[in-house]
């Protein structure tokens, strides 16, 4: 299927967060959500988890064939070199996000500069238990996005 008919069927479909925090923060919340916020969107502890994010990507890519954009899907790269995809994710920067296909799970991953999370999309509702698997061992938590 091509990169652009799996993502307009993606897109509008079930989302899941791959995030720092266990659970979306309740609007009433008693915490200091907005001040955590500022000190995790700092460019070195962006750059960070950026980098947690690419290698986390990058053992998924160890099982799935994955296809990679840096630029709005104008190009893509399938199988990118690990350390050019590590550098490129830790550096992402305003006017550029990287969307990530795998088509043999039917998996979308948006990662937009500014977020201290990844959105996943997929078709039949479920995330794969092998993406799941490894984005918990590597510390981040995924829980389903409700609209």
């Amino acid at each position: 299927m091509d990169h652009f008919l799996l993502i307009d069927k993606l897109i509008n479909g079930q989302c899941w967060i791959m995030d720092i925090l266990p659970c979306q923060v309740p609007k009433d919340s008693a915490g200091q959500y907005f001040a955590a916020d500022r000190y995790f969107r700092q460019p070195e502890r962006l750059k960070a988890l950026y980098r947690r994010f690419a290698e986390t990507f990058l053992k998924v890519n160890c099982y799935y064939e994955m296809a990679v954009s840096f630029d709005g899907g104008k190009n893509w790269t399938v199988n990118p070199d690990p350390e050019e995809f590590v550098q490129k994710t830790a550096g992402l920067s305003a006017g550029s996000y990287l969307r990530i296909v795998i088509a043999s799970e039917e998996v979308l991953i948006d990662l937009d500069p500014q977020d201290t999370y990844a959105t996943v999309y997929c078709t039949d509702g479920e995330l794969p238990g092998l993406i799941t698997e490894i984005a918990v061992r590597e510390g981040f938590f995924i829980w389903k996005h409700n609209e």
